[in-house]
């Protein structure tokens, strides 16, 4: 009985890849807003309270210090682009990014 219920809560994290790639083919649809960011947008309040406020196993402490410290040093790369407000876009979008890697975590 125990198999079912660990083979459903494992079909919950494929569906949900399977869900979010389909998100990702309709990348024309919208524009800067697609469906994948908006889910992102969506879930960034969520999973900024997770980050803070949970405690978290030594490995994923090391992967969510590596993307902070790039995130940090996407927003330094700001310093030295021609187009500033694309670059300003683009943190927008690397956080929204970085909140669809949190959800399949």
């Amino acid at each position: 009985m125990k198999y079912s219920v660990h083979r459903t809560n494992r079909n919950f994290y494929d569906y949900s890849i399977i869900f979010l790639l389909a998100l990702v083919s309709f990348g024309n649809i919208g524009g800067a807003l697609q469906p994948i960011r908006f889910l992102g947008i969506f879930f960034l309040p969520f999973i900024v309270v997770w980050v803070i406020f949970k405690k978290h196993s030594p490995k994923l402490q090391k992967i969510i210090f590596l993307l902070i410290v790039w995130y940090l040093y996407l927003a330094l790369s700001i310093s030295w682009t021609i187009d500033k407000e694309q670059g300003f876009k683009e943190l927008f979008y690397y956080l929204v990014h970085f909140t669809i890697f949190f959800m399949l975590i």
